[in-house]
């Protein structure tokens, strides 16, 4: 049905069920992250993937929750709480299976934080060219 749908209609269906879930409660953070991506909510996105990512880290799945903050900052790249978490997980050397990848990452969004919390314009020096 999903390949039947418009682009549009798609990300209208995706937006009615994240509504839905959250008037209903739902504690489901990546069913919501998935929802709301899903209808092009960047920020609500990436709220529920970090919510998803720390519940990720309570249960040891630190592979899982580093996709989680990796998806938090394609939703929303000012997302911080991921560029945090990212940045803890590395500083504990938690054991992943995409390591290499992940320490990139990590190494990146490190950098981020400290422009970040140095007041620093991130956005203008990425649209110049230069990435930390």
């Amino acid at each position: 049905i999903d390949r039947q749908l418009s682009s549009d209609d798609r990300r209208a269906r995706h937006a009615e069920v994240a509504s839905a879930l959250e008037r209903r409660s739902s504690d489901d953070a990546a069913l919501l992250f998935t929802h709301h991506a899903g209808a092009g909510n960047g920020a609500r996105a990436a709220i529920w993937a970090i919510a998803a990512a720390e519940r990720s880290e309570q249960q040891l799945a630190f592979d899982q929750a580093a996709r989680f903050y990796r998806s938090a900052l394609g939703q929303d790249r000012s997302a911080i709480d991921a560029v945090r978490a990212l940045a803890r997980l590395a500083e504990a050397g938690m054991p992943l299976q995409e390591s290499t990848i992940y320490l990139e990452h990590a190494a990146r969004a490190r950098a981020r934080l400290a422009m970040i919390e140095a007041g620093d314009n991130i956005d203008q020096k990425t649209t110049n060219g230069s990435r930390p």
